[in-house]
């Protein structure tokens, strides 16, 4: 018989999770199958668990899953994934050392980010951009795109678990 995760609950990365990380099994899943509310997953230990949570409610790296007849509690992975990173390089400083760069630039570049109707998380106070890719010559193609902006942006390629900032995840054309 299939074990069901039912509810999250908590997040163990929260300060006050109270359970004890070591009697945890953990399941991998990918961002794109975290907001899927139903599904089939099998644990790192093996187990084979079905996850039904309410419509709407979505996971998030680090969720605790637990339900009537699973046997243990089950921490919730995301997978990491390949995503670009973009820095805004500050050149032009006054003599008190405050930026003086044309602030047109991070329109430019969320322009054509948003064109790519790419999802983005802003780190480092909006000093850098993350967003996902599939491959890295992505970053030949965005390169290209942001040529006006040479020596003002630099992109770099790596893995992290990508979660888009909350604010910025909307999308629609009405």
């Amino acid at each position: 018989m299939l074990e069901m995760a039912t509810n999250i609950m908590g997040n163990i990365l929260d300060d006050d999770f109270n359970s004890s990380k070591e009697d945890l099994d953990r399941v991998r899943i990918s961002r794109a199958n975290m907001t899927k509310s139903r599904q089939r997953v099998t644990t790192v230990a093996g187990a084979d668990i079905g996850i039904s949570l309410d419509r709407g409610q979505t996971l998030r790296h680090g969720d605790v899953l637990q339900g009537d007849g699973l046997g243990r509690l089950v921490v919730v992975e995301q997978i990491p994934e390949m995503v670009a990173t973009l820095r805004l390089v500050v050149t032009d400083l006054d003599g008190g050392g405050h930026d003086k760069t044309d602030h047109r630039l991070p329109v430019l570049v969320g322009h054509i980010i948003g064109n790519r109707h790419r999802p983005i998380s802003i780190k480092e106070n909006g000093a850098s951009i993350v967003f996902p890719i599939q491959d890295n010559t992505e970053i030949e193609t965005f390169e290209r795109l942001l040529a006006v902006a040479a020596g003002r942006v630099e992109i770099s390629a790596g893995e992290e678990i990508f979660v888009p900032d909350a604010g910025a995840d909307v999308h629609g054309h009405q």
